[in-house]
């Protein structure tokens, strides 16, 4: 800043020895007289990489070697990008270059904006399973004597709710609004959410109820959504062959709307049902094949849990380490994500595990109830 600058100019002229770090064209704007360089080669690829994923192990692959370019290799550099990129949740390259332009002041910053508009940040967090976004624009939405709006931040309330794993919450916002709800635009929202509430409440013919209201309703991505519900209650209920059956539907259905969240969300549910009928080759690829689609649509909740799944089917197989790696991936995730559903699930798996290796203190460390700083849809 202008101070440095003027102190570092005045020591230059009274003859002090600097050290400064910076590249020499820097240095040689701020000193007057001889200038010694001292170069610092950058990290090879392969090391900083190392470095980058062990600080963000929720990271995927091509997003470390982005943040590595970004970053030119230079250990002070590439300190300050993950600095910048801590508690975020980072899915695609285009989380990284928006903070990366926020920060240098290229993106400025979002004006304070109504509780409509405030509303639409928090649904539009919800679907890209950002649950602290969502709660940090519901927290400035007021009381409102717009019965759609009151119906809208039910809903979102309640899909926030079930993000952190509190589905008595999620019923409790959803039954204050039902009467308004019935009958108008939202509906479907409302009962699709209140199927993933009794679904996550293990009331599995509820939620097939309210699921197949919705799927009745027309041939889009909430129709897929709500069969992905329906099918998973089917197979918790012993029902396999037609949960399959309503699986290959909702993913026909989701694929006609072309909606990679949902699609996504499918998928994973596939993946179950696969995994519950012994069928782990089956299930891992769709489980990958959901990881991709989440990750196309930046859906941190969704790429958080399907690490977490993948992480009981490497275990199953006996892959010990790449299940500690989707694990330790999960947790980052989630915790970026604000999705304690996620984080809950991933720190329990992680205390057992290093139970079964016999590291005993980092399961005391890893058990869910001793970590207070974390926070699916």
């Amino acid at each position: 800043d202008d101070a440095s600058r003027v102190a570092v100019s005045r020591a230059s002229e009274e003859g002090a020895r600097l050290v400064i770090a910076s590249s020499r064209a820097t240095a040689a704007r701020f000193c007057a007289g001889k200038c010694l360089s001292f170069a610092i080669p950058a990290l090879d690829a392969a090391a900083a990489e190392d470095l980058v994923a062990r600080a963000m192990p929720s990271l995927p692959k091509a997003l470390v070697s982005h943040v590595v370019s970004e970053a030119n290799g230079r250990p002070g550099k590439l300190r300050a990008i993950v600095r910048l990129l801590a508690g975020k949740a980072i899915v695609a390259r285009e989380d990284i270059d928006l903070a990366l332009a926020s920060s240098s002041g290229s993106v400025p910053p979002a004006p304070s904006t109504r509780p409509d508009d405030a509303l639409l940040l928090a649904e539009r967090a919800l679907d890209m399973g950002r649950i602290a976004d969502a709660e940090a624009a519901l927290t400035s939405i007021e009381p409102s004597t717009k019965s759609e709006t009151r119906v809208r931040t039910a809903v979102a309330r309640a899909r926030m709710a079930l993000g952190i794993g509190d589905s008595r919450e999620a019923k409790t916002q959803l039954e204050a609004v039902a009467k308004e709800a019935a009958g108008t635009a939202h509906e479907r929202s409302w009962l699709l959410t209140m199927a993933r509430t009794h679904l996550r409440h293990g009331d599995y013919a509820e939620a097939s109820q309210f699921a197949t209201r919705v799927a009745s309703g027309g041939d889009d991505a909430l129709t897929a959504d709500a069969l992905a519900v329906h099918g998973i209650a089917l197979a918790w209920t012993g029902r396999e062959s037609e949960a399959e059956a309503t699986l290959a539907h909702a993913l026909e259905t989701a694929l006609r709307a072309k909606d990679r969240r949902v699609e996504a969300v499918v998928r994973g549910a596939v993946a179950i049902v696969h995994q519950r009928a012994g069928k782990n080759v089956e299930a891992r690829e769709a489980y990958e094949a959901s990881l991709a689609a989440a990750e196309e649509a930046r859906d941190a909740t969704t790429v958080a849990l399907t690490r977490l799944n993948l992480a009981g089917l490497a275990r199953a197989e006996g892959d010990l380490a790449l299940a500690l790696a989707h694990l330790e991936a999960a947790v980052d995730m989630g915790r970026r994500a604000g999705s304690m559903l996620a984080v809950q699930g991933a720190l329990l798996h992680l205390a057992n595990l290093d139970l079964y290796l016999g590291r005993y203190a980092r399961a005391r460390a890893s058990a869910p109830g001793r970590r207070t700083t974390a926070s699916s849809a």
